[in-house]
């Protein structure tokens, strides 16, 4: 049997970046993106809390503003649910989650690798670069460096 893999993809920053974002950051950023993905007629995604399920839309990240099709799989519930299983008690335990490095599209992306052999959009995974090479990333870069040493 065949299973449609959808992403819903969120602006946390509901249309704010896109307005805000060259002035606060000196660079241009479209959203601040939030991923689930969907798939058994749920939707699965990552946060300090780690792995969750919901009812597909009905998340705290309010209502996606794109959904996405990713392809099929013919991985059943019960492998999907031993792989979200695996992944919650080793690489996406909640006290794991880093907003840049290690979140949400982390795991969306790993997931739609995992189901379909695809990764999910480039710009969803390229956001945390995009502001690590703004001024003010580079600047926030440096001061944790420094404060490092």
């Amino acid at each position: 049997m065949s299973y449609h893999v959808t992403l819903y993809i969120y602006d946390l920053s509901q249309g704010f970046s896109n307005i805000y974002s060259e002035r606060i950051i000196g660079k241009r950023i479209s959203g601040i993106w939030h991923t689930g993905i969907i798939i058994h007629d749920k939707e699965y995604f990552y946060s300090s809390q780690g792995i969750i399920e919901a009812i597909p839309g009905k998340t705290i990240a309010g209502t996606p503003i794109r959904i996405k099709r990713l392809g099929t799989t013919n991985i059943p519930l019960s492998i999907f649910s031993e792989y979200i299983n695996n992944l919650s008690n080793y690489r996406f335990k909640g006290n794991k989650y880093d907003l840049m490095k290690h979140n949400c599209n982390t795991f969306s992306s790993e997931c739609s690798l995992f189901l379909t052999g695809k990764d999910i959009p480039e710009y969803i995974n390229k956001l945390p670069e995009e502001v690590f090479n703004s001024p003010v990333g580079l600047l926030l870069n440096f001061f944790s460096y420094a404060h490092n040493l």
